[in-house]
């Protein structure tokens, strides 16, 4: 698997053009995208997060994003 680096204009919702974008790249095998990680900078930013992958599912069976952290 290759790394990828993805842009998101300043301009536009962030945390529902990422999760749409993976929502749709993983359509069919959404199990795979337990394999991708998120590195956002804050507690807010992984909330908002999950708020948009769980608006864009709708009732459909969501996988919860986990959260890391990392201290010096």
């Amino acid at each position: 698997m290759t790394d990828k680096i993805y842009n998101i204009p300043a301009g536009c919702a962030f945390a529902e053009v990422l999760a749409g974008h993976f929502l749709r790249e993983y359509r069919g095998r959404e199990l795979e995208l337990t394999d991708v990680l998120f590195l956002l900078p804050n507690r807010r930013a992984v909330k908002a997060l999950k708020d948009a992958f769980v608006r864009l599912q709708g009732l459909a069976p969501t996988l919860q994003i986990g959260r890391a952290s990392c201290r010096e």
